[in-house]
């Protein structure tokens, strides 16, 4: 992924919305940490709004929709919000634009 080798994560305020996305050496510990397979075993987080929300890829087809995933709550919660990464970080660079 291109994001990952330009920033390896980060995290800041988009606009409105903020942002934390984790870096690749973290991501396996996170995904563990908060029980992924356990609880959502097709879901692979790779960030957070700072909040209750998880950012997240279906690994379990070769779909890159982008879902927002509660961290409390039912795999079946997760919501998609981008077609792809790409579309996701664009989204938010939308909202930037719109709010300002």
């Amino acid at each position: 992924m291109a994001f990952l080798g330009r920033a390896n994560g980060g995290e800041g305020f988009i606009g409105e919305r903020y942002v934390r996305l984790w870096r690749a050496e973290e991501l396996i510990e996170v995904n563990r940490g908060y029980n992924v397979t356990e609880f959502s075993p097709n879901l692979f987080l790779i960030g957070t709004d700072g909040g209750g929300e998880a950012y997240a890829f279906d690994v379990s087809a070769n779909d890159p929709t982008v879902f927002e995933v509660p961290f409390i709550g039912m795999p079946s919660d997760a919501r998609a919000i981008a077609d792809s990464f790409d579309s996701f970080v664009a989204a938010l660079n939308i909202q930037t634009e719109q709010g300002q």
